[in-house]
C-alpha cells in the first residue's frame, strides 16, 4: 500500500515537472522565438508531413507540408519571403507591401487591422503570415482551417528568428540561414563599436513618428532598440508603453542632442527646427535634425539592419562616417 502511494507520488511529481517545462517552453516561444521544431519534424520535412510551431500569440499551429502556397499579411513578412527565395509561393499579400516591385503585382489582402478572410479564403494558402494586429481576422481564418503564424518581432534579434522561422516553415531553411548570418555580421559590427561607450558618450534622441501629439518609441519597439543598438540614449526608452505620446515639455526637459523624424511624418526636419520654444533644444541649436525612410526603421525585415547602419552614422559620425563593409 505504502509502496503504490509512493509510485503514485512519483508519478504526479514527473507530471508536474513535465507541465513545468512545457509551459516554460511555450513562454519562451511567445516571447519571440516562435519555431518549436523537432528532429523528427524536420526529417518529416523530406518527405512531407506535417509542421507544429508556437507562433508569437502563443497559438500552436500544425500545417501540412511542403508550403507552396502562402499570403502574407504584412510588409515585413512580405519582405523576408522574398529575401530567403519563396516569393514564388506568395499568392496574396496586404495593401502596403510595396517591396520588392513584384509584390506590387500580387493580390491585395487587407490592412494592418481588417482583412478579407473570403479573398484569403479563395487563395487556398498553405499558411497565413500575419501581423499580431489582425486578431479578428487570424481567428476568423483558424476557424476556417487555414494555419495562420502570426508574427511579432520586439527587437532584431527577434527580426532573425523570424526570418529563421519562415525560412523553415517555407522549406527554405538554408537560404534563412544565410541570410540571417549575414545580418548578424553587420549588426555586429555595429554593435562592437559601440557595446562599451560610457553614459556621457551616447547622445539624447529624441524619435518623432507623428507630430500631433508628439507620438515616440519606447520600451518594446525597433526604434528603441536601433537607437540602443547604434550607440544612443532614447529619451522615451522608460516610457509605460512601446509607441508613447510625449508632452511638449517632457521633451523640452529632455533636451534632445539628436532629433529623428519618420518620412511619414508630416513635420520635416526643416519644420521641426521653426517649432516654437524648440530654440534652446541642442539638436535644433546644431543642426542634428534629420528624416529616415520609414521603411527602414519600422519594417520588421531584412532592411531593419539598413536603418541600423543609417542610425549608426547619425548618431556617431565619427565613428561610422564611412562606409560599412
Amino acid at each position: 500500500m505504502a509502496e503504490n502511494q509512493k509510485d503514485g507520488n512519483l508519478k504526479r511529481k514527473y507530471k508536474i515537472i513535465g507541465i513545468i517545462v512545457i509551459l516554460a517552453i511555450l513562454c519562451i516561444a511567445s516571447a519571440g522565438y516562435a519555431l518549436l521544431v523537432t528532429k523528427e519534424l524536420m526529417s518529416e520535412r523530406e518527405k512531407g508531413g506535417e509542421l507544429t510551431v508556437v507562433d508569437d500569440m502563443g497559438r500552436v499551429v500544425k500545417l501540412s507540408l511542403p508550403v507552396t502556397r502562402v499570403v502574407s499579411t504584412a510588409p515585413s513578412n512580405t519582405e523576408i519571403l522574398f529575401a530567403i527565395g519563396a516569393g514564388d509561393f506568395v499568392v496574396g499579400v496586404d495593401n502596403y507591401s510595396d517591396y520588392p516591385a513584384e509584390a506590387l503585382n500580387l493580390t491585395k489582402v487587407g490592412d494592418f487591422v481588417s482583412l478579407n478572410v473570403e479573398l484569403i479564403y479563395s487563395l487556398k494558402p498553405d499558411v497565413v503570415f500575419a501581423y499580431y494586429g489582425q486578431r479578428a481576422g487570424i481567428e476568423r481564418l483558424s476557424e476556417l482551417g487555414i494555419p495562420v503564424i502570426t508574427i511579432r518581432p520586439q527587437t532584431l534579434e527577434d527580426v532573425l528568428n523570424e526570418i529563421m522561422l519562415i525560412g523553415t516553415v517555407c522549406g527554405k531553411r538554408e537560404k534563412a540561414e544565410n541570410l540571417m548570418n549575414e545580418l548578424r555580421q553587420r549588426i555586429n559590427i555595429v554593435v562592437n563599436l559601440t557595446q562599451n561607450l560610457g553614459d556621457n558618450e551616447r547622445p539624447r534622441v529624441y524619435y518623432e513618428c507623428w507630430n500631433s501629439p508628439y507620438i515616440s518609441a519606447g520600451p518594446g519597439s525597433f526604434m528603441n532598440d536601433l537607437i540602443r543598438i547604434a550607440g544612443g540614449t532614447n529619451i522615451a526608452a522608460n516610457a509605460s508603453r512601446d509607441y508613447p505620446v510625449l508632452a511638449e515639455e517632457f521633451i523640452l526637459y529632455a533636451n534632445p542632442e539628436i532629433i529623428i523624424t519618420s518620412s511619414m511624418n508630416l513635420d520635416t526636419p526643416e519644420k521641426i527646427m521653426q517649432r516654437p520654444n524648440w530654440q534652446n533644444i541642442d539638436a535644433v541649436k546644431h543642426g542634428k535634425v534629420y528624416a529616415v525612410d520609414d521603411n527602414l526603421i519600422s519594417r520588421a525585415g531584412p532592411r531593419i539592419v539598413d536603418g541600423l547602419e543609417t542610425l549608426a552614422k547619425l548618431i556617431h559620425p565619427e565613428i561610422f562616417g564611412g562606409n560599412f563593409a
